[in-house]
């Protein structure tokens, strides 16, 4: 039902991935995993006395990523990343 933006900051210790998901009104953590070029990470935001929640699952190829997000009882879509590169 349309698309949306979000802020996902992410770095790896080992296979480990964590980080910070920004949503367009609400923020949370970052937490899961990096086997090969499989990447399986999960965020929960606080909304409204309540949390939404998000499973990333996809590939890694390169600089980018993509796969599929679980939205809970939102159902799935589609996503994709770039890294962003360090500005001086």
């Amino acid at each position: 039902m349309g698309s949306a933006e979000h802020k996902l900051a992410l770095t790896t210790a080992g296979n480990s991935v964590s980080g910070s998901h920004a949503g367009w009104a609400y923020k949370g953590d970052i937490k899961g995993a990096v086997d090969g070029s499989r990447v399986d990470f999960r965020s929960s935001m606080p909304c409204e006395g309540t949390h939404l929640t998000y499973r990333f699952t996809g590939t890694v190829t390169g600089d980018q990523m993509s796969g599929e997000v679980g939205l809970g009882e939102y159902g799935k879509a589609r996503w994709r990343a770039r890294r962003q590169t360090a500005k001086a």
